[in-house]
């Protein structure tokens, strides 16, 4: 796995066959990773360790041989438990992947796209050794014997896996009441300053400005951002800027005033600053540490 894979706003996979496949250690890769979304379905599967995934609402603790399965475009995070490492696998691929490779669009209509729609969910949490784990398991391994022939016959048998796992959450979901949704509109309507941040990081976001997008007013917006993630959106902001940033020092070797700048932080003291508070160690001693300088 790059380690640019863990950022959203990139492809999965290739526009062909949208699939991928990382193995992800923890501290290593990441601290925390925050609140994010996606139009993948996501697969997580802890190898080792400890670690907490918050999908939703819900918050989920994953132990060794535990799934945990995020719907497309359900508000999710990552978080190191202290003084634990973990690591897991996470896939990724697009519903739409079926569709494509489907013999009948009647079948993704009715068994794949309400997922994608929000009207069928399943639980997320897969417990090891539970009825529906060994059901899936075999697909999951299967999937890891052939993910690497992924330009070849390799396909077959994940597309097939894929569909096999997508049958049997079928099989354990229920529809969405309008209850439900109802409920769960404050979530949906953040995404769009989710996304908002995740692709525009860089750019001078304000809270008049991505309210308005999500149709709050400020001081809606911020209680309810706040209720939602566990953050302010500035705080929200700044981390994801810091993700970026860490990513960058890591894989490039750019000045550290143009990482700094092209992660939306204008003066360099304050990145500075932001960064010692978030990881305690400066950027450069950062830098020199992860790449063994």
């Amino acid at each position: 796995m790059t380690r640019e894979a863990q950022f959203e706003g990139i492809q999965h996979g290739s526009v062909e066959f949208p699939f991928a496949w990382y193995h992800i250690r923890i501290p290593e890769y990441f601290l925390t990773y925050p609140v994010h979304w996606h139009d993948e379905i996501e697969i997580v599967y802890c190898i080792k360790g400890t670690f907490e995934n918050t999908v939703g609402t819900k918050v989920i603790t994953l132990n060794p041989g535990d799934f945990v399965i995020i719907p497309p475009q359900e508000i999710h995070s990552n978080r190191v438990i202290a003084g634990h490492e973990a690591e897991f696998i996470t896939i990724l691929f697009d519903l739409r992947f079926i569709k494509a490779h489907a013999r009948a669009d009647s079948i993704y209509n009715t068994y794949i796209e309400p997922f994608r729609l929000l009207t069928r969910e399943f639980s997320p949490y897969i417990k090891k050794d539970c009825p529906l784990w060994h059901q899936i398991m075999p697909f999951y391994k299967l999937i890891k014997e052939v993910h690497k022939d992924i330009n070849g016959a390799g396909r077959l048998a994940i597309l097939g896996s894929l569909e096999n796992i997508m049958y049997f959450l079928y099989q354990s979901s229920q529809k969405i009441d309008s209850k439900r949704k109802a409920r769960d509109l404050p979530m949906y309507r953040i995404r769009s300053a989710i996304y908002k941040v995740q692709n525009e990081y860089f750019e001078d976001l304000t809270i008049k400005s991505v309210s308005s997008l999500c149709g709050y007013s400020e001081s809606q917006f911020m209680k309810v951002f706040k209720e939602t993630t566990g953050q302010s959106f500035n705080e929200y902001l700044i981390s994801y800027r810091l993700n970026k940033a860490r990513q960058m020092l890591i894989s490039s070797d750019d000045k550290l005033i143009d990482i700094a700048n092209s992660c939306g932080f204008n003066n360099q003291s304050y990145f500075t600053r932001a960064f010692v508070k978030r990881y305690q160690t400066t950027p450069l001693e950062y830098r020199m540490q992860r790449q063994g300088n």
